[in-house]
């Protein structure tokens, strides 16, 4: 799945947030949870139908795939088996040497703020 909206799969806003006159939709929450659906339809990842499932991503989508690890655990049946394999999705929380500051979590969190309602 491509990466859709900036926020790791994970924003639902209901509305667009207005940027330099630009309308942005922060909706990659709802594309991944339809996705599924729809590949669900498809294949039948959630009812058993297949034997193993691969969930993986690099970058901002290793981020996402840890994210996702539990909805996708939580909604298989128990005969499949799953394994997620993020690839870059590590950011680390430490502490920025020149600001003395947690830059990345704030970032994150901001981000999140922004992404949803």
């Amino acid at each position: 799945m491509n990466y859709c909206d900036g926020s790791g799969h994970q924003g639902s806003r209901s509305e667009p947030v207005l940027y330099k006159g630009a309308q942005l939709y922060f909706r990659g929450q709802n594309i991944t949870l339809a996705t599924f659906d729809e590949i669900d339809k498809k294949y039948g990842i959630f009812n058993g139908s297949v034997a193993q499932l691969v969930l993986t991503g690099g970058s901002a989508g290793g981020l996402a795939s840890y994210h996702w690890t539990n909805y996708i655990q939580n909604n298989i049946k128990i005969t499949t088996k799953f394994w997620s394999v993020p690839d870059s999705g590590i950011f680390l929380d430490v502490v920025n040497i020149q600001t003395k500051l947690p830059t990345f979590r704030l970032w994150f969190e901001n981000l999140l703020k922004l992404s949803n309602d």
